[in-house]
């Protein structure tokens, strides 16, 4: 497996400890969110319903199919749980990824000196040109730079011209890699000169 694909794969984890900085710029919520069928549940008078036709212990209950709950779910049974059962109110599990679209992911992940670290950054095809990138990277920059990264450093393809121009913008500098003349090494000091100096 290529550095590229690992770092491409890791893109697609949420950032861990970190939070925006600045306040979003976009609106939006989930899409076909229903809380009235939620609260239709959690309003009703249970000794109006039918006696149930059986009923069933279970070690352990997991209340929502998303992805939080399933993967809830699997790690229990991972660690030899069986008795596990999983309840939401749709009819298909998944939560609230079956109707909600990501616009972009930005990453680090910090090398064993935790003063380096390599990053990567995905925008769909439909986000692409509206400011998501940026945002996403002056995120990821100041997230690294609070948890005490020096230097952020990734490899973008050589033909990715939009993706170049993007990280120069950014104060990047573009570096030939020696081991793949279709891509290019990109890093970033996050220090400022003068703490350099002192250190």
């Amino acid at each position: 497996m290529r550095r590229r694909s690992i770092l491409f794969a890791s893109a697609l984890a949420p950032l861990a400890g970190c939070k925006p900085a600045a306040e979003r710029r976009w609106s939006g919520g989930w899409v076909g969110a229903d809380a009235a069928l939620g609260h239709r549940l959690r309003d009703l008078d249970v000794r109006s319903l039918p006696a149930p036709a059986f009923e069933r212990r279970a070690d352990v209950v997991v209340v929502g199919a998303g992805i939080a709950g399933l993967g809830a779910a699997r790690s229990l049974l991972a660690a030899g749980i069986d008795d596990v059962q999983v309840f939401d109110l749709e009819a298909s599990a998944g939560g609230n990824s079956r109707g909600h679209a990501i616009a972009g992911i930005a990453r680090y992940i910090a090398n064993p000196d935790h003063a380096t670290a390599e990053f990567a950054i995905v925008v769909a095809d439909e986000w692409q040109g509206r400011g998501v990138a940026s945002q996403l990277m002056q995120a990821l920059i100041a997230c690294a730079q609070r948890k005490g990264v020096r230097s952020l450093h990734g490899v973008a393809l050589r033909s990715n011209q939009n993706m170049l121009h993007f990280v120069q913008r950014l104060g990047f500098v573009v570096q030939e890699d020696a081991d793949d003349p279709e891509q290019v090494n990109v890093s970033l000091d996050l220090v400022p000169p003068t703490s350099k100096e002192t250190r």
